[in-house]
C-alpha cells in the first residue's frame, strides 16, 4: 500500500492493470488505486472502457501483455505490490459473501 498524491490523501492499494488501448494493443500499468475508489474502478472496468487516471495515479505503464520480469520485481521492492492482490480481495469477499448466505 502507499500513499499518493491523486487529489486525496488516502491510502491507496498499488495494482496491475491490463488491457487494450484505444488502438487494440495490449498495454499494462501500474496504478495506485484509492481505497475509496475501488469498488468505481472494478465497475469501470468489467464495462470496457475507462480513463484510469480517474482512479488513481498511474505509477508505470508500456506496451505488452505482461510487464517485464524486472519491472515487475522493481514495483515488488518499490511499492509492495503483490501480483495477486486482486485475486486474494475477490476470494476473501466471495468467502463473506458465503458466509453470509
Amino acid at each position: 500500500m502507499t500513499k499518493e498524491d491523486n487529489n486525496s490523501e488516502l491510502p491507496s492499494m498499488c495494482v496491475l492493470v491490463k488491457g487494450l488501448s484505444a488502438s487494440g494493443e495490449a498495454q499494462y500499468a501500474y496504478v495506485a488505486i484509492a481505497f475509496d475508489k475501488y469498488e468505481e474502478f472494478l465497475k469501470a472496468e468489467a464495462a470496457g472502457s475507462y480513463d484510469l487516471s480517474a482512479f488513481g495515479t498511474i505509477l508505470c505503464h508500456g506496451l505488452g501483455a505482461e510487464p517485464p520480469i524486472e519491472l515487475q520485481k522493481e514495483m515488488e521492492e518499490k511499492y509492495d505490490i503483490s501480483h495477486d492482490l486482486e485475486q486474494q480481495i475477490m476470494d476473501a469477499l466471495d468467502a463473506i459473501k458465503a458466509e453470509n448466505t
